[in-house]
């Protein structure tokens, strides 16, 4: 995997004659291959989506609402004005899944080679549909406060109820200590894991005078479940499968996602709460946790 960001100007030149040389030359005129209309298309991807979560999630009345505004008001508000009024968009070819790790400065170099599609006005909240990162100090120090100020209500680790991690559900059987309740996680993996690697990583966390204080966890925080309040300017976390535990448990996500954003979040956090010692094995513990669900939710980014 490569470690470097790329420069701004570099990847933004790429992707905009990626996008100059292809549009308009779609075989059949259509986005996606079938439709004629890129609000028809967005709302038709939303669609999809909407089916997987009811499928993997069961029927929540809280997102059919959400579903029915999305696609009743605010896609053909911020979309239809794209393609009426005398406008009109030319199919591009386009990657579909570059991912938004440094999304804002490569926004705004793009914006300088490619322009804006009109109406300008709402470019901000046509952009709001593929939320923006927060700033990684805001983010980092938000999620250290909720680590700091939590406090598990019997000091054990687990949660009153089991929770979801996208689709995989998670055991929050309380238990008294933190490498007990994350052996339990892997219990199915390798006899050398549990008797050798975890007591290793572990154990020093919990003997030699040292302790763990349980922490609230949202407990998927992926930047696909962090977005930006556009009128605080406020982080915004969702989606959680939230539980008590360790708080560097919660950093595992960042590993696979090798963005400088994400190092920039790690670097903020223990600035807010120093790594655990001993310090020496953090590297170690955070794949070790990475391993706990990591692979099977994102296989092809796990490092």
């Amino acid at each position: 995997m490569v470690d470097e960001v790329l420069d701004v100007k570099a990847f933004v030149d790429i992707v905009a004659k990626v996008h100059r040389a292809s549009m308009g030359k779609s075989p059949n005129g259509k986005f996606g291959f079938a439709q004629d209309s890129w609000e028809k298309w967005y709302t038709q991807a939303m669609q999809a989506m909407y089916e997987f979560e009811k499928q993997t999630q069961g029927e929540d009345e809280e997102l059919d609402n959400l579903f029915d505004a999305l696609c009743k008001e605010v896609i053909p508000r911020l979309l239809r004005p794209l393609e009426t009024g005398g406008r009109s968009i030319k199919p591009c070819l386009v990657h579909s899944d570059l991912w938004p790790g440094n999304c804002i400065p490569y926004l705004k170099q793009y914006q300088k080679v490619m322009g804006m599609s009109e109406p300008h006005g709402d470019w901000d909240d046509r952009n709001a549909l593929y939320a923006f990162l927060p700033s990684a100090a805001d983010f980092a120090r938000e999620v250290a406060k909720l680590h700091k100020e939590s406090s598990s209500p019997n000091n054990m680790f687990g949660f009153h109820i089991n929770t979801y991690n996208g689709t995989l559900e998670q055991d929050n059987t309380w238990t008294t200590s933190w490498e007990e309740g994350t052996s339990e996680e892997l219990k199915e993996l390798s006899g050398a894991l549990l008797e050798k690697v975890i007591p290793r990583l572990l154990r020093p966390l919990e003997t030699q005078g040292r302790t763990v204080r349980p922490s609230l966890l949202h407990g998927d925080l992926w930047i696909g479940n962090v977005a930006t309040d556009k009128a605080t300017t406020q982080p915004i976390i969702f989606d959680s499968s939230a539980y008590y535990g360790h708080n560097e448990y919660e950093l595992s996500p960042l590993r696979p996602i090798n963005s400088q954003w994400s190092r920039d979040c790690l670097e903020e956090y223990h600035k807010n709460i120093p790594k655990d010692a001993p310090v020496e094995d953090w590297g170690s513990r955070n794949a070790l946790y990475a391993l706990c669900d990591t692979p099977c939710l994102l296989p092809v980014n796990y490092d």
